[in-house]
């Protein structure tokens, strides 16, 4: 009798190629890296505030940990606690901030998160700029990012309009 004959030969079979499709996908799950977009940024005096949407494919919790802002060679370390981006004042006295994002970061698995980060005392020839580098600390792994600008904000009243649901 051949050993092809045999059930328990085609199970365990099966289930071996299933127990390798699901370590191969859960390795590929877990390898992939955040996707990072520019929503907007705004530049006024020296101080660049920029809101990124981070979404984190894997199956891993992932950690932005650091943004640095790369311009004419030199790097701009993001503020890295809540800087103040706005304050606004009600008729009734009461008062609400908006604050940027402190790194680091953490994104849940599968879930996207928008981030407001700010860079501080930089040049103002960044606003003649089609597109900005930033790199990205990523866990452990540094990604270096060229993202083209597609709006640009740099009236105070949009700012704010953007900074809306912010305010606490």
């Amino acid at each position: 009798m051949s050993v092809f004959k045999e059930p328990t030969f085609w199970f365990a079979l099966i289930s071996s190629v299933c127990a390798g499709y699901t370590v191969l996908n859960n390795l590929y799950n877990r390898s992939k890296s955040l996707l990072i977009s520019l929503n907007w940024f705004s530049y006024m005096d020296g101080q660049i505030t920029a809101s990124f949407n981070v979404y984190n494919p894997s199956s891993e919790n992932r950690t932005l940990r650091n943004i640095n802002f790369l311009f004419e060679g030199k790097r701009y370390q993001v503020t890295d606690y809540p800087d103040i981006l706005s304050r606004r004042k009600y008729a009734d006295g009461g008062n609400v901030t908006a604050f940027s994002d402190g790194m680091p970061i953490n994104i849940n698995p599968k879930s996207s998160q928008s981030v407001v980060v700010t860079f501080k005392h930089l040049p103002s020839r960044i606003i003649a700029a089609k597109d900005l580098d930033f790199a990205f600390l990523i866990d452990k792994k540094s990604k270096i990012q060229n993202i083209s600008v597609t709006e640009k904000i740099i009236d105070t009243e949009q700012l704010v309009r953007r900074l809306n649901r912010r305010f606490r």
